[in-house]
């Protein structure tokens, strides 16, 4: 998500709830708050349910948005707390998107295939709070500090869930449940 602030006209047009600027906002972010929702949940169906609750909660959450903050910077956090919130209330089956594997060219591009579904699976069996860190850090590669900004912890909290995280992924890429 690029780096700049939400024009107060347009804030103002969404704290309205006026369709025009939801469009907008979505056109602009729907794609960027679908990837880290697909990230945090590991499902697609997941993935667009969070990014549908994100835009239509958008109007009521903007008004607790800090004009001085990079409005993609919080909509990110609206995306993770969002996220978190369905890991939660409901621990659903994921799914795994596969590509068409009809030719797969080489052994490698097999193993390669093999070792994501593993690595999936594994952050599946992670708790909400110890993936977010991990999906955030490692995929989205944002700073400890961005990470506890966003998930409301300080940065020592951050470490220590990677760390568990990390420790926990270990375990279970060992077979060591």
């Amino acid at each position: 998500m690029s780096e700049q602030q939400l024009k107060p006209d347009l804030r103002s047009r969404l704290r309205r709830g006026e369709a025009e600027a939801m469009r907008q906002v979505y056109e602009r972010y729907a794609d960027d708050v679908y990837r880290v929702a697909l990230r945090l949940t590991g499902s697609s169906a997941d993935a667009y349910d969070v990014t549908h609750d994100v835009f239509l909660g958008l109007p009521e959450a903007v008004q607790r948005y800090d004009p001085e903050r990079p409005f993609p910077a919080w909509l990110q956090g609206v995306t993770v707390r969002t996220a978190q919130m369905r890991l939660r209330t409901a621990r659903r089956r994921r799914e795994v998107a596969l590509p068409a594997l009809r030719s797969l060219p080489a052994r490698s591009h097999q193993d390669a295939v093999v070792d994501r579904l593993t690595l999936e699976k594994a952050l599946d069996d992670l708790s909400a709070d110890l993936r977010s860190v991990v999906v955030l850090r490692e995929v989205e590669g944002l700073s400890y500090q961005e990470i506890a900004d966003l998930l409301g912890i300080n940065k020592s909290a951050v470490a220590v869930r990677l760390h568990r995280a990390r420790r926990r992924l270990r375990d279970i890429l060992r077979g060591e449940r």
